[in-house]
């Protein structure tokens, strides 16, 4: 159970909750605040990249309402994502626009957040968006200020190199009951019988 990628046992959130209300109630608070920081996170986003207020309240309202979201958000490791997600890309934003290591450092936990809290698909995802983005807004800003090419590639380095450290506890028990329950690929013989 603790290994199955999508449990989200050690989910930070999950485990604060869980001293304060029956877990019933745990499901509903954290889906019902997920909703809503999904909503404020993608608002916060739009408004760090300079869309105005109008665009970035419908794109907030948007993100955390659209049928996606609506239809996955009874599922507690998709909320992880909604509301993480943004937050890393914002915080991506941040470390490389102003060359800020305290948002660097924050991407490292947020993102730590993210795979604690969703599901293993979700989860490559969502860090392959971050990590693209992230990369992408290094070389653009590259080409302008070549002197920020190597401080913002060891941002990033260090952030997802911390990532990896701190998220291990979590990710090699889910690698190793990968490898062990490992299926073999169907052939179009198989497939053609269902």
């Amino acid at each position: 159970f603790y290994a199955n990628g999508q449990s989200s046992v050690l989910y930070p959130p999950r485990l604060a909750l869980t001293l304060a209300a029956s877990a019933p109630r745990v499901h509903d608070l954290l889906l019902v605040s997920h909703f809503l920081l999904a909503g404020v996170a993608m608002f916060l986003l739009l408004g760090a990249v300079r869309i105005g207020f109008p665009a970035a309240l419908v794109g907030g309202l948007a993100w955390m309402t659209n049928s996606f979201a609506l239809a996955w958000q009874a599922l507690e490791h998709y909320v992880a994502i909604s509301v993480w997600l943004p937050v890393g890309v914002l915080l991506a934003h941040v470390a490389i626009r102003r060359a800020s290591w305290p948002a660097a450092l924050g991407l490292t936990l947020v993102l730590g957040l993210l795979v604690a809290g969703g599901q293993v698909l979700f989860v490559e995802l969502g860090l392959v968006a971050v990590a693209g983005y992230a990369v992408a807004l290094t070389v653009c800003r590259a080409r302008d200020d070549r002197e920020s090419l190597a401080g913002n590639a060891a941002r990033l380095v260090i952030s997802f190199g911390l990532l990896a450290g701190l998220t291990a506890i979590l990710t090699l028990p889910v690698l190793a009951l990968a490898d062990r329950s490992a299926r073999v690929s169907l052939s179009y013989d198989a497939l053609g019988e269902f």
